[in-house]
């Protein structure tokens, strides 16, 4: 634990609210550290004498005091385009999270329009796979010109269902 640290327990340590972890590296760094030592000794004593102090109550007609005066102090407008200039000095990044949320959005938007664009285009539609004219059929299945060749059927595309098979009698919702 360095000095820092060390500091940061200071409360928690006269309180009891320190785990014992926390707790042994606090004392072992307490007992090496002069300085650590004396801030301790001085931050107990502040603690000490402020409980000391007596407790002071207010004047009945505080609070209607306090408002008196707040209600006469002059109050100060900040113009619009200040308030937009403090936006400007936000931590970076802020601004960083924002600029990559809307890559982001972008990329994925055109990417799925890229993915819709080259599926249609894959699309093989009625009308090019109608049948030639009786005099050009060739052995087996009839082909539009543009496929011939290229081993690709003219048949329109059929879905086929898969269904869950278990071989034993444990079911495995899919899995293997």
């Amino acid at each position: 634990m360095n000095c820092l640290q060390a500091e940061n327990h200071f409360s928690a340590h006269l309180e009891d609210e320190i785990d014992y972890r926390t707790l042994k590296s606090f004392e072992a760094h307490i007992e090496q550290c002069e300085r650590c030592q004396r801030e301790y000794v001085l931050f107990a004593q502040t603690l000490t004498e402020v409980e000391e102090l007596p407790h002071v109550e207010p004047s009945p007609n505080f609070t209607t005091t306090l408002h008196e005066r707040l209600a006469d102090e002059p109050r100060i407008t900040v113009p619009f385009w200040k308030r937009l200039v403090y936006g400007f000095t936000l931590p970076r990044w802020a601004y960083g999270a924002l600029v990559l949320v809307f890559a982001s959005s972008v990329t994925y938007v055109v990417y799925q329009r890229e993915l819709v664009d080259s599926n249609r285009e894959r699309v093989v539609t009625l009308e090019q796979t109608a049948q030639p004219p009786e005099a050009t059929r060739t052995r087996g299945t009839a082909l539009p010109s543009g496929f011939a060749g290229t081993g690709i059927s003219s048949q329109p595309m059929q879905h086929y269902v898969l269904k869950q098979v278990s071989y034993t009698g444990v079911p495995t919702q899919g899995g293997l």
